[in-house]
């Protein structure tokens, strides 16, 4: 299978495979259990909400009835500690759409079993220096009923507790693990400083665990999520690529410029914080077009805008349709 970074032809295109898709990320809270010193306190150290549910289920009642397809990506802060976080999901799934959600497993395995049926896929963060004895239990608990991909994030003081608890993942294998780097994101953060032989563990590491698949493509892959979000890549030489979750290739291969650019950001993407602004895309281009707490004060997008960033970093914005002028 040719890898996206092979070509070293300019990209032209990138072409949303899925008609009238909307890709939506929310970050439904900033209130979390744990106060992790390498996560930016603004999504730990707040309210639980910042708007009310019968405005949001308003403004997400008409998102349903715009789009033909809705796909949400939910994290927070601790997206399990909201009070409609149920709710939320039941609706969507009900309406023949797809979510998935990025959470501590902070709630009981009762509840997290009451919550996949409704999800297309759960990824779940293992934070050493906040340790839940239960959270493989509860992983495990919904493993059978939805994928679920567990993020150890491997804090360098709390290095051996990340190793033992990647060693008692391996006996299962209808999980994925994978582990994560801690990197600086504020002037004050920790768990970032590495000795020699843990930067050497990291370039050695693969996933442990998991059932390996082969996808269509013959792309071998541990984690396949219940979502359609792929595009197609198009270079200047006429080569044509399918995205097939591997945008993140594209950025590191530092062809994710399109500055300059026409992008549907707004037109297939949505960014919520959790202030409730609404963004046209994760980058935040154009600033906030309203608030969910006040749903008919939107400004809705009708046209695709020229993109203003040097380099588009988020995998959902990179497989926004956009095109070379």
């Amino acid at each position: 299978m040719r890898n996206l970074k092979d070509n070293q032809s300019p990209v032209v295109k990138i072409q949303r495979r899925t008609n009238n898709l909307m890709l939506i990320t929310w970050v439904i809270n900033n209130i979390c259990t744990n106060a992790c010193e390498y996560c930016p306190t603004s999504l730990h150290n707040g309210s639980n909400h910042n708007y009310e549910w019968s405005n949001a289920k308003q403004f997400w009642q008409t998102l349903l009835s715009k789009y033909d397809k809705l796909q949400v990506a939910i994290s927070g802060g601790e997206p399990t500690l909201s009070p409609f976080l149920l709710d939320f999901c039941k609706m969507i799934h009900d309406a023949g759409n797809k979510v998935g959600i990025t959470t501590n497993l902070a709630r009981t395995s009762r509840y997290m079993q009451s919550l996949a049926p409704y999800l297309a896929y759960c990824s779940a963060s293992y934070h050493p220096s906040y340790e839940d004895k239960d959270f493989l239990e509860k992983a495990l608990s919904i493993a059978n009923i939805t994928p679920i991909n567990l993020r150890v994030m491997m804090d360098g003081r709390f290095w051996d507790k990340g190793l033992k608890f990647l060693e008692s993942c391996k006996p299962h294998k209808n999980i994925t693990v994978e582990a994560v780097k801690v990197l600086k994101w504020t002037k004050r953060g920790k768990g970032h400083h590495y000795t020699e032989e843990q930067l050497k563990w990291f370039k050695e590491y693969t996933s442990t665990t998991g059932i390996e698949r082969t996808n269509e493509l013959g792309v071998k892959t541990y984690f396949t999520q219940k979502i359609d979000d792929r595009s197609d890549i198009h270079f200047a030489d006429g080569e044509v690529i399918n995205s097939y979750g591997r945008e993140q290739e594209l950025i590191n291969a530092g062809k994710s410029n399109f500055k300059g650019w026409k992008c549907n950001l707004g037109l297939e993407s949505f960014f919520i914080q959790w202030s409730g602004k609404v963004y046209l895309a994760n980058c935040m281009q154009e600033g906030a077009i309203g608030d969910i707490n006040k749903p008919d004060q939107i400004i809705w997008p009708t046209s695709s805008v020229i993109c203003k960033r040097n380099r588009c970093h988020c995998a959902s914005d990179v497989l926004i349709t956009k095109e070379k002028i």
